[in-house]
């Protein structure tokens, strides 16, 4: 009967020590999002740059663009904004001009972003 109550109370302590240290772990989420997928990237860029020399532009509508992006974006050290085919968008423009970009790398052919 010893042997019973030892097992379970070694048991219980072990389990009792493995939640407490699971509970008492701090999480830092940073959540960074905007009103659509055009304002999350100006979102993003705010968050990480103060001033870039270049941009990466990628269209909204389909992400593969943007993401293959992603390893020169960190070559430029450059955000990637998203645009439309034809437009511009406001909140990118003007993201553009916050960063003081002088260059913009646009990823995908002219049937995806004009000129």
């Amino acid at each position: 009967m010893r042997i019973k109550f030892y097992s379970f109370a070694t048991i219980f302590s072990l389990l009792f020590l493995f939640m407490a240290s699971n509970t008492s772990a701090e999480t830092n989420e940073l959540r960074i999002s905007g009103k659509n997928r055009f304002d999350t990237a100006v979102q993003i860029s705010q968050t990480g740059f103060d001033k870039s020399e270049t941009v990466i532009l990628s269209t909204a509508y389909n992400f593969p663009d943007a993401l293959a992006g992603g390893p020169l974006a960190y070559k430029y050290d450059a955000p990637i904004l998203l645009t439309s085919k034809d437009t511009l968008g406001e909140a990118t423009k003007s993201e553009i001009l916050r960063l003081k970009a002088k260059k913009a790398i646009i990823l995908g052919s002219k049937g995806v972003i004009s000129q």
